[in-house]
């Protein structure tokens, strides 16, 4: 993961005109794989720096999170497995902020987007992170909405 993103920097800074872009999706990979072995806080740090460089890392945390809600709103677009890594990503996201959740700012408002999104997983995104993971999947807004202290779904 460290060298995949340090190529995604180095495409960045070899661009042209779209630096954001592979900033972009080497952010999305790296919180797209689940992260038992907490390899985001491992990488996070350089690609940040890079797109906080091009005064872009809440605008693109923020589109991708509009995205994975989006897909997983309309799961019919997508196969099982690209479903789940959008629960994934999302997960990652309110894990990685959950710290600063309840405080104003870009991580209570990604996670309060999450919450409201109620998301709820196809059967066979369930199925698929059970085959994956080998436990239970939780909604992105249940998880949300714990880190919240909220109970239950509204």
């Amino acid at each position: 993961m460290v060298h995949y993103v340090s190529r995604k920097i180095a495409e960045s800074r070899a661009a042209e005109s779209d630096k954001v872009g592979p900033l972009r999706v080497g952010l999305r990979s790296v919180y797209s794989r689940p992260d038992d072995d907490e390899m985001i806080e491992k990488v996070i740090g350089p690609l940040r720096n890079e797109i906080d460089e091009v005064d872009s890392w809440d605008s693109v945390l923020s589109s991708l999170v509009n995205d994975a809600i989006g897909h997983i709103q309309n799961p019919g677009s997508q196969t099982p497995a690209e479903q789940f890594t959008q629960v994934v990503f999302l997960n990652n996201v309110i894990a990685e902020n959950r710290p600063v959740a309840r405080k104003p700012g870009l991580g209570h408002e990604l996670i309060q987007r999450i919450y409201d999104a109620n998301l709820t997983l196809s059967k066979q995104a369930r199925n698929e992170g059970q085959l994956r993971l080998m436990k239970g999947v939780v909604s992105p807004s249940e998880l949300a909405g714990k880190v919240l202290g909220k109970d239950k779904l509204d």
